[in-house]
This record gives structure tokens, sequence and C-alpha cells, in this order.
């Protein structure tokens, strides 16, 4: 896997549309979600812990009732690879399948 310097990240996370994802300096995409409950939150969570697993790279999660905030990252190369922007683009799939809160 090879290391995206912070301007191949930024035009890759433009290209994908990802305008919701946080791209940090520190070497890693963020997302904030807010569903409609805590049961939309978990089916959330349990698609994102299961595709994770199964492909053995594992994101920082954290959250409480219906919010979730995901932090993508490759800790082999300490930054970012396209591989974290696959798990975004898969992980916005799961979240507009579940039904997301419109926060006003």
């Amino acid at each position: 896997m090879t290391r995206l310097s912070f301007k191949q990240a930024l035009q890759i996370k433009d290209q994908l549309g990802l305008h919701m994802w946080i791209l940090d300096p520190r070497h890693f995409l963020e997302r904030k979600y807010t569903f409609h409950n805590f049961e939309d939150t978990w089916a959330f969570l349990t698609k994102v812990a299961l595709r994770s697993h199964i492909s053995g790279h594992h994101p920082k999660i954290t959250t409480l009732y219906n919010k979730v905030t995901i932090q993508l990252t490759t800790h082999d190369v300490q930054g970012l690879t396209q591989q974290d922007f696959k798990f975004a683009e898969r992980f916005e799939s799961y979240a507009n399948r579940i039904g997301l809160k419109n926060i006003s």
C-alpha cells in the first residue's frame, strides 16, 4: 500500500464526492453521522464492524446514542491510502441506505 500525499488525498476526496468527510492534515479522514435513532445507529455500526473485520482495516469509531464519528487511516503507512477512500464510499452507502437525520 502506498501512502497518499495530502494533495493526492484531497483530489481523490473531491473526485469521489465525499464532501461530508473532513480530510485532516494529521493523515486521516473523518465523518460525523447522525441517525434517526439508536436502532439505526447500531444497524450502521454492525455493517461497518463486519466489513472492517473481514477486510482487516479497522477505523476509529466513537458513538453516542444516534451519533457516530468515524476516522479512517491506514496504520501500516501512517497515513491515508486508496483503501481508506474505498471504505469511506462504502460507509456512505451504508448510511444512505439506513437513512440519516436531517440537521437544520
